[in-house]
C-alpha cells in the first residue's frame, strides 16, 4: 500500500483545519443570531411594558384630570379618542351639552365606537335642544351590528316618551343611566390609582378630581375635604353642585374663612354676582387684608360696573401684592371701563405683562388699552401674539379686525379684517357686535346684499344696535329699497334715543353705585328695550341694596378706610379711538 506523501498529508491537515474553522464560525454565527434574538425579544418585551405602563398611567391621568386639562390635551391631540370621550362626559356633567355632543362626535370619528359613546352623544344632542338630531344619531348608529340592539332600544324609549316630550326628557329616555354609562368604565383608572392618591393626599391643594371626590365621600366631617371637592367641581364648571356642597359646609363650619371664600368663588362662577360680593365682604371682615378676597370683590365690582369701588379694591391689592399680575390686570380693566384714565389702564396692563410674560389671557383688554392710547402697532402685535397661542380666541380675532380697519387700512388689510371677523363668528356665531362690524365692512367693500343680510342678523341678535341700523339704512338706500331704508332710518332714531337714555342711567349708576333707585330705573329701561338679562342683573343689584344695604354700605366703608375714591386731577379725559367697542 502506497504511503501518503508529505503534500498529501498537508492537504488533509488543511482540510481538517478548514472544517474546524468552518464549524467554529457557524457556531459563532448561531450564538450571534441567538444573542440578537434575545435582544430583539427583550426590546419587544420592554416596549410592551413601556406601552402598558403608559396606557395605565394615561388611564389614571384621565380619571384625575380637570376640564381645562382635558381641553388642553384635546387641543394638542385632536384625535385622542379616549380623551375626547371623557371630555364629552365632563362637559355634559357641566351642562354644556352642545359642546359635549361635538366632542363625543369627534370621539366616535377617532375610534371610540361603543354604545356608551353613541348613547351619550345622542342624549347630549337632545339636551342641547335638538331632539331631532339625537334621533338621527341613533338611527345612523344602529346600522352597525354591535350597536343595533342598544340604540334600537333607545329609539323605542324615545318613541314611548312621545313626540311632544321636552328635550331633557328625550335625553333621559335615550340614556337612563346618564353620564355614568360613559364615564364609569373610562375613569376607573389603573394600578397607579393608589400611588396617585397617596401622593395627592400629601399635596392636597394639587390633588386630582377623582382623589378629591373619594376623599370627600370618605371624610364628610372634614371641612378641608369638602372644600377641595367643591373647588374640584368649580374647576369642572359644575358651579351649582359646588355651591350646594359649600353652603352645607359653611353652615356646619361658619368660622372657616377658606370655605366662605370658596363659596364666594363658586357663586361668582354660577353668575350669582351679588351674593358672591356679600361673601367676599364677609371674608374681608374676618381677614381685612386677604388678597384672594380682595381680588374676588374686585371682580364683583367690575361685573356690576361699580367702578370707583373696583379701582379702590385693585389699588389696594397692588399695594399689598405688587408682584401679583391679577391685581394689575383688574386695575387695568377698572380704569379702562371707567373711561377716565386710559394711561393708567395701559400702565397697569404693561405691569401685568412684565410680571407674567408668558401669560396672554388678558391680551384682549391689553390691546384695547393700547388702542385707547393710539398705539395701534403694539395693539396689533399683542393680538397676533395672543392668537398664535390661542387661535380659538374669538374676541381677539374681532379686536384684530378692528385694529386692521382703524390703522393704515388698505385693501389687503380690509380683506384680512373680513377673514378675522368671519373666524370670530365661526367660533362664536351669536356675537351681535361682530356681525354688525362685518356688515359695516361688507358695505364699505361694496358687497351690499351680503351687508344687508349681516346687518339684519345683527339686529335680530341686538335690536337696539345703533351702528347696524345706520348701515342698514345706507345699504338699503344704495340698493334702491327706499321703503326699507326709511324704516331703518326711523329705527335708527329710536335706537339712538334708547342708547342715550341707557348711557345717562348707566352713568348715574356708576356715579351712585349704592343707589337702589338708580339700579331700578335702569332695570325698567332695559325691560322696555327687551334686554331682559341686563334688567335682571340691575334688579338683582337693587334688591341686594334694599334688603342688605346696610351690610353693603359697611363693607364699602371698610374698604374705603385704606383707599381713596378720589380721581386724581391729572387723569386724562381723552376719548379712545371710535370703534364699535370691545366685545
Amino acid at each position: 500500500m502506497a504511503r501518503a506523501g508529505p503534500d498529501t498529508r498537508a492537504d488533509v491537515t488543511d482540510e481538517r483545519s478548514d472544517a474546524t474553522l468552518s464549524t467554529a464560525a457557524e457556531s459563532q454565527r448561531r450564538r450571534g443570531r441567538r444573542r440578537w434574538l434575545w435582544i430583539a425579544l427583550g426590546v419587544v418585551v420592554l416596549a410592551g411594558l413601556v406601552d402598558a405602563t403608559w396606557r395605565a398611567w394615561s388611564a389614571t391621568w384621565l380619571r384625575e384630570a380637570y376640564l381645562p386639562e382635558l381641553e388642553a390635551l384635546v387641543a394638542r391631540r385632536p384625535r385622542h379618542g379616549a380623551a375626547l370621550a371623557v371630555l364629552g362626559g365632563r362637559l355634559a356633567e357641566a351642562g354644556e351639552f352642545a359642546a359635549a355632543a361635538d366632542r363625543l362626535e369627534a370621539a366616535v370619528l377617532s375610534g371610540e365606537n361603543d354604545a356608551a359613546v353613541w348613547l351619550t352623544w345622542a342624549a347630549a344632542r337632545a339636551a342641547s335642544g335638538d331632539p331631532a338630531g339625537a334621533i338621527e344619531i341613533l338611527t345612523m348608529g344602529r346600522r352597525q351590528s354591535h350597536l343595533a340592539r342598544p340604540l334600537g332600544e333607545a329609539l323605542a324609549r324615545v318613541q314611548a316618551a312621545g313626540a311632544d316630550a321636552p328635550p331633557e326628557r328625550v335625553a333621559q329616555a335615550i340614556s337612563p343611566q346618564g353620564i355614568r354609562l360613559l364615564l364609569g368604565p373610562r375613569t376607573r383608572g389603573s394600578l397607579f390609582n393608589g400611588l396617585v392618591e397617596w401622593w395627592d393626599r400629601r399635596h392636597p391643594e394639587r390633588s386630582g378630581f377623582a382623589t378629591r371626590e373619594r376623599w370627600a365621600r370618605a371624610a364628610p366631617d372634614d371641612p378641608r375635604a369638602q372644600r377641595l371637592w367643591a373647588q374640584a367641581l368649580v374647576r369642572n364648571r359644575r358651579y351649582a353642585a359646588a355651591v350646594e356642597v359649600l353652603q352645607r359646609a359653611v353652615e356646619r363650619w361658619p368660622d372657616e374663612p377658606d370655605l366662605r371664600l370658596a363659596l364666594a368663588d363658586a357663586l361668582m362662577g354660577a353668575g350669582l354676582v351679588a351674593r358672591a360680593g356679600l361673601e367676599y365682604i364677609a371674608c374681608l371682615r374676618r381677614k381685612p387684608d386677604w388678597l384672594p378676597a380682595l381680588l374676588g370683590l374686585g371682580r364683583v365690582a367690575l361685573e356690576k360696573q361699580l367702578l370707583p369701588i373696583a379701582i379702590d379694591v385693585h389699588q389696594r391689592a397692588t399695594r399689598q401684592a405688587p408682584d401679583n399680575p391679577d391685581a394689575w390686570i383688574g386695575l387695568g380693566r377698572a380704569y379702562y371701563n371707567q373711561r377716565l384714565n386710559w394711561s393708567g389702564s395701559l400702565a397697569a396692563f404693561e405691569k401685568a405683562a412684565q410680571l407674567a410674560p408668558n401669560r396672554t389671557d388678558f391680551y384682549g383688554d391689553y390691546a384695547n388699552a393700547l388702542r385707547a392710547n393710539f398705539r395701534y402697532e403694539e395693539a396689533e402685535a399683542v393680538l397676533r401674539k395672543r392668537l398664535r397661542v390661542a387661535p380659538d380666541d374669538a374676541r381677539c380675532h374681532y379686536l384684530l379686525a378692528l385694529v386692521l380697519l382703524d390703522h393704515r387700512p388698505t385693501e389687503a388689510r380690509r380683506a384680512e379684517a373680513e377673514a378675522a371677523l368671519r373666524t370670530s363668528l365661526r367660533l362664536e356665531p351669536e356675537a351681535p357686535s361682530v356681525v354688525a362690524q362685518l356688515g359695516k365692512l361688507l358695505f364699505q367693500r361694496g358687497k351690499l346684499e351680503e351687508a344687508v343680510a349681516a346687518l339684519e342678523h345683527a339686529l335680530d341678535l341686538e335690536p337696539h344696535h345703533v351702528m347696524a341700523w345706520m348701515y342698514l339704512a345706507r345699504a338699503c338706500a344704495r340698493l334702491g329699497r327706499q321703503r326699507e331704508a326709511r324704516h331703518a332710518q326711523a329705527m335708527l332714531e329710536r335706537a339712538s334715543a334708547y342708547a342715550q337714555q341707557v348711557a345717562f342711567l348707566e352713568d348715574r349708576v356708576h356715579r351712585q353705585p349704592l343707589n337702589a333707585e338708580a339700579h331700578e330705573a335702569l332695570a325698567r329701561l332695559y325691560e322696555s328695550g327687551g334686554e331682559l338679562a341686563k334688567a335682571q342683573r340691575a334688579r338683582e343689584m337693587a334688591f341686594m341694596l334694599r334688603t342688605r344695604g346696610e351690610e353693603a354700605q359697611r363693607g364699602v366703608r371698610a374698604l374705603k378706610t385704606a383707599t381713596s375714591t378720589t380721581v386724581p386731577s391729572e387723569l386724562s379725559r381723552r376719548d379712545p379711538p371710535r370703534t364699535t367697542g370691545s366685545r
